[in-house]
Protein backbone atom coordinates (compact mmCIF):
# COMPACT_ATOMS: atom_id res chain seq x y z
CA UNK A 1 0.00 0.00 0.00
CA UNK A 2 1.34 3.01 -1.06
CA UNK A 3 1.52 6.29 1.59
CA UNK A 4 -0.56 9.25 0.76
CA UNK A 5 1.72 11.48 2.90
CA UNK A 6 4.70 11.18 4.99
CA UNK A 7 6.96 13.06 7.25
CA UNK A 8 10.32 12.47 8.60
CA UNK A 9 11.84 14.96 11.28
CA UNK A 10 9.17 17.30 10.22
CA UNK A 11 10.11 20.75 12.75
CA UNK A 12 7.08 23.49 12.22
CA UNK A 13 6.91 26.48 14.45
CA UNK A 14 6.26 30.26 13.95
CA UNK A 15 8.72 32.89 15.13
CA UNK A 16 10.20 31.34 17.93
CA UNK A 17 7.77 29.14 19.06
CA UNK A 18 8.03 25.73 18.17
CA UNK A 19 4.41 23.59 17.33
CA UNK A 20 5.90 20.32 16.63
CA UNK A 21 9.32 19.03 16.88
CA UNK A 22 10.50 16.02 15.28
CA UNK A 23 7.06 15.00 13.83
CA UNK A 24 7.08 11.66 11.97
CA UNK A 25 3.91 10.28 10.39
CA UNK A 26 2.41 7.97 7.94
CA UNK A 27 -1.10 8.57 6.34
CA UNK A 28 -2.01 6.20 4.05
CA UNK A 29 -5.43 5.68 1.82
CA UNK A 30 -8.86 4.75 3.64
CA UNK A 31 -7.81 6.53 6.74
CA UNK A 32 -9.03 9.40 8.52
CA UNK A 33 -6.82 11.54 10.57
CA UNK A 34 -7.85 14.13 13.88
CA UNK A 35 -5.76 16.64 15.09
CA UNK A 36 -6.73 18.00 18.23
CA UNK A 37 -5.00 20.79 20.31
CA UNK A 38 -5.55 23.85 22.24
CA UNK A 39 -5.87 27.26 20.72
CA UNK A 40 -2.48 28.22 19.62
CA UNK A 41 -1.26 24.96 19.64
CA UNK A 42 -0.70 25.09 15.47
CA UNK A 43 -3.34 23.29 14.04
CA UNK A 44 -3.72 25.33 11.23
CA UNK A 45 0.02 25.76 10.51
CA UNK A 46 0.54 22.01 10.40
CA UNK A 47 -2.04 21.61 8.01
CA UNK A 48 -0.54 24.59 5.87
CA UNK A 49 2.99 23.40 6.39
CA UNK A 50 1.50 19.87 4.85
CA UNK A 51 0.28 21.47 2.19
CA UNK A 52 3.47 23.55 1.11
CA UNK A 53 1.92 26.75 1.64
CA UNK A 54 4.24 27.27 4.85
CA UNK A 55 8.22 25.84 5.15
CA UNK A 56 9.06 23.70 7.92
CA UNK A 57 11.48 24.83 10.09
CA UNK A 58 13.46 21.38 9.71
CA UNK A 59 12.44 18.68 8.19
CA UNK A 60 11.11 16.77 4.76
CA UNK A 61 7.46 16.11 3.76
CA UNK A 62 6.31 13.79 0.98
CA UNK A 63 3.66 13.42 -0.74
CA UNK A 64 2.97 10.14 -2.46
CA UNK A 65 7.01 9.78 -2.05
CA UNK A 66 7.87 12.87 -3.69
CA UNK A 67 8.89 15.49 -1.67
CA UNK A 68 6.34 18.27 -1.27
CA UNK A 69 9.53 21.02 -2.17
CA UNK A 70 9.89 19.44 -5.37
CA UNK A 71 6.16 19.67 -6.64
CA UNK A 72 4.57 22.39 -8.07
CA UNK A 73 1.30 24.05 -6.97
CA UNK A 74 -0.63 22.47 -9.66
CA UNK A 75 0.87 18.75 -9.09
CA UNK A 76 0.43 19.42 -4.94
CA UNK A 77 -3.64 20.28 -5.91
CA UNK A 78 -4.17 16.97 -7.97
CA UNK A 79 -3.43 15.16 -5.22
CA UNK A 80 -4.05 17.13 -2.11
CA UNK A 81 -6.28 19.72 -1.14
CA UNK A 82 -6.77 21.82 1.85
CA UNK A 83 -9.87 23.67 3.12
CA UNK A 84 -9.06 26.49 5.41
CA UNK A 85 -10.79 28.27 8.34
CA UNK A 86 -11.42 31.45 6.69
CA UNK A 87 -11.57 31.71 3.06
CA UNK A 88 -12.56 34.89 0.73
CA UNK A 89 -13.46 35.13 -2.21
CA UNK A 90 -12.62 38.43 -4.36
CA UNK A 91 -14.39 38.32 -7.12
CA UNK A 92 -18.05 37.93 -8.25
CA UNK A 93 -19.36 34.97 -8.80
CA UNK A 94 -21.61 32.36 -8.85
CA UNK A 95 -21.57 29.04 -6.36
CA UNK A 96 -21.48 27.11 -9.58
CA UNK A 97 -18.75 29.45 -11.17
CA UNK A 98 -16.74 28.98 -8.18
CA UNK A 99 -16.90 25.68 -8.14
CA UNK A 100 -15.74 25.23 -11.55
CA UNK A 101 -12.72 26.83 -10.81
CA UNK A 102 -12.00 24.22 -8.22
CA UNK A 103 -11.00 21.71 -11.90
CA UNK A 104 -8.24 23.60 -12.36
CA UNK A 105 -5.74 20.84 -11.65
CA UNK A 106 -7.53 18.75 -13.79
CA UNK A 107 -8.51 21.12 -16.73
CA UNK A 108 -6.76 19.15 -19.71
CA UNK A 109 -7.55 15.74 -18.66
CA UNK A 110 -11.37 15.13 -18.51
CA UNK A 111 -14.10 16.24 -21.22
CA UNK A 112 -16.07 19.65 -20.28
CA UNK A 113 -19.25 17.01 -19.43
CA UNK A 114 -17.59 15.16 -17.04
CA UNK A 115 -16.12 18.40 -15.43
CA UNK A 116 -19.90 18.94 -15.50
CA UNK A 117 -20.62 15.66 -13.76
CA UNK A 118 -18.08 15.90 -10.96
CA UNK A 119 -19.78 19.65 -10.07
CA UNK A 120 -23.12 18.63 -10.16
CA UNK A 121 -22.86 15.98 -7.83
CA UNK A 122 -21.09 17.66 -5.11
CA UNK A 123 -23.26 20.61 -5.19
CA UNK A 124 -26.35 17.85 -5.00
CA UNK A 125 -24.04 15.86 -2.04
CA UNK A 126 -23.87 19.53 0.03
CA UNK A 127 -27.34 20.41 -0.65
CA UNK A 128 -26.46 23.62 -3.17
CA UNK A 129 -27.94 22.99 -6.30
CA UNK A 130 -30.55 25.16 -5.43
CA UNK A 131 -28.28 28.14 -4.75
CA UNK A 132 -25.87 27.33 -8.46
CA UNK A 133 -26.94 30.47 -9.96
CA UNK A 134 -26.59 32.43 -6.36
CA UNK A 135 -23.78 35.52 -5.85
CA UNK A 136 -21.30 33.42 -3.50
CA UNK A 137 -21.07 37.23 -1.03
CA UNK A 138 -24.83 36.49 -0.82
CA UNK A 139 -24.48 33.40 0.77
CA UNK A 140 -24.79 32.78 4.71
CA UNK A 141 -21.84 31.80 7.44
CA UNK A 142 -22.93 28.08 6.91
CA UNK A 143 -23.72 27.84 3.24
CA UNK A 144 -20.56 29.50 2.06
CA UNK A 145 -18.87 26.49 4.74
CA UNK A 146 -20.78 23.61 2.77
CA UNK A 147 -19.52 25.70 -0.82
CA UNK A 148 -15.87 25.71 0.45
CA UNK A 149 -15.87 21.64 0.94
CA UNK A 150 -17.81 21.33 -2.11
CA UNK A 151 -15.12 22.88 -3.95
CA UNK A 152 -12.55 21.17 -2.76
CA UNK A 153 -14.78 17.75 -3.47
CA UNK A 154 -14.79 18.99 -7.04
CA UNK A 155 -11.07 19.47 -7.06
CA UNK A 156 -10.82 15.85 -6.11
CA UNK A 157 -7.41 15.41 -4.47
CA UNK A 158 -6.69 12.08 -2.68
CA UNK A 159 -5.84 13.91 1.10
CA UNK A 160 -8.10 16.43 2.18
CA UNK A 161 -6.64 18.12 4.68
CA UNK A 162 -9.60 19.90 6.50
CA UNK A 163 -8.82 22.95 9.25
CA UNK A 164 -12.27 22.72 11.02
CA UNK A 165 -14.46 21.49 8.64
CA UNK A 166 -17.71 21.71 11.10
CA UNK A 167 -17.06 25.06 12.39
CA UNK A 168 -20.22 27.22 11.04
CA UNK A 169 -22.41 24.12 10.59
CA UNK A 170 -25.51 23.20 12.53
CA UNK A 171 -25.75 19.72 13.59
CA UNK A 172 -27.24 18.25 10.85
CA UNK A 173 -24.48 19.43 8.34
CA UNK A 174 -21.88 18.43 10.79
CA UNK A 175 -23.35 14.58 10.79
CA UNK A 176 -23.86 14.81 6.89
CA UNK A 177 -20.06 16.13 5.88
CA UNK A 178 -18.40 14.05 8.57
CA UNK A 179 -20.53 10.99 6.84
CA UNK A 180 -19.25 11.66 3.65
CA UNK A 181 -15.94 12.05 3.89
CA UNK A 182 -16.10 9.04 5.92
CA UNK A 183 -18.01 7.39 2.98
CA UNK A 184 -15.88 8.36 0.31
CA UNK A 185 -12.65 7.34 2.49
CA UNK A 186 -14.04 3.98 2.57
CA UNK A 187 -15.05 3.50 -1.02
CA UNK A 188 -12.02 5.30 -2.40
CA UNK A 189 -8.36 5.43 -2.11
CA UNK A 190 -8.75 8.97 0.13
CA UNK A 191 -7.77 10.09 3.63
CA UNK A 192 -8.37 12.72 5.53
CA UNK A 193 -6.55 14.57 7.99
CA UNK A 194 -8.68 17.59 9.58
CA UNK A 195 -8.13 20.00 13.36
CA UNK A 196 -10.89 19.42 15.22
CA UNK A 197 -12.62 21.15 18.57
CA UNK A 198 -15.03 18.12 19.61
CA UNK A 199 -13.49 15.73 21.11
CA UNK A 200 -16.39 13.40 20.83
CA UNK A 201 -16.48 13.75 17.10
CA UNK A 202 -13.00 13.29 16.78
CA UNK A 203 -13.45 9.72 18.34
CA UNK A 204 -16.36 8.38 16.72
CA UNK A 205 -14.78 10.04 13.76
CA UNK A 206 -11.33 9.19 13.11
CA UNK A 207 -8.75 6.27 13.07
CA UNK A 208 -6.07 8.25 14.05
CA UNK A 209 -5.20 11.03 16.31
CA UNK A 210 -2.27 13.83 16.73
CA UNK A 211 -2.45 14.95 19.49
CA UNK A 212 -0.25 18.96 20.15
CA UNK A 213 1.26 19.42 23.11
CA UNK A 214 3.47 22.04 24.77
CA UNK A 215 6.87 22.90 23.72
CA UNK A 216 7.11 20.88 20.20
CA UNK A 217 5.51 17.40 22.05
CA UNK A 218 2.95 15.76 20.33
CA UNK A 219 1.91 12.37 20.34
CA UNK A 220 -0.02 10.33 17.46
CA UNK A 221 -1.95 6.86 16.86
CA UNK A 222 -4.92 5.14 17.37
CA UNK A 223 -7.81 6.92 18.50
CA UNK A 224 -8.89 4.59 21.22
CA UNK A 225 -5.72 4.78 22.49
CA UNK A 226 -5.02 8.14 22.96
CA UNK A 227 -7.91 9.21 23.77
CA UNK A 228 -7.63 8.61 27.51
CA UNK A 229 -8.02 11.49 29.84
CA UNK A 230 -4.47 12.00 31.12
CA UNK A 231 -3.88 12.50 27.91
CA UNK A 232 -6.55 15.05 27.10
CA UNK A 233 -5.48 16.62 30.09
CA UNK A 234 -1.71 17.06 29.16
CA UNK A 235 -3.63 18.48 25.74
CA UNK A 236 -6.38 21.26 26.91
CA UNK A 237 -4.99 21.84 30.71
CA UNK A 238 -8.14 20.74 32.06
CA UNK A 239 -9.84 17.55 33.79
CA UNK A 240 -11.69 16.41 30.79
CA UNK A 241 -14.52 14.04 31.43
CA UNK A 242 -15.43 11.57 27.98
CA UNK A 243 -18.63 11.60 28.00
CA UNK A 244 -20.32 11.18 24.35
CA UNK A 245 -23.53 13.28 24.15
CA UNK A 246 -26.93 11.78 23.18
CA UNK A 247 -27.63 13.70 20.17
CA UNK A 248 -23.84 12.04 18.32
CA UNK A 249 -25.38 8.94 15.69
CA UNK A 250 -23.38 6.12 14.97
CA UNK A 251 -20.59 6.88 12.08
Amino acid sequence: MHRLLETKALTIGVASRIFCKDFNIQINPHEIWGILGANGSGKTTLLHTLQGLIQPLSGDVFLKNQNLTTLSYKEIARSSGILFQNTSVPFVQTVYDYCAMARFPHFNDFTKKEHQIIITQALEDLELTHLSSQKVSTLSGGEKKRLYIAALLIQSPQLFLLDEPTNHLDIYYQIKILNHFKKISQSQPISILMSLHDINLAEIICDKIILLLDNGQWLAGATHSLLTQDNLQRVFHQTIKKEKLAWLPAF
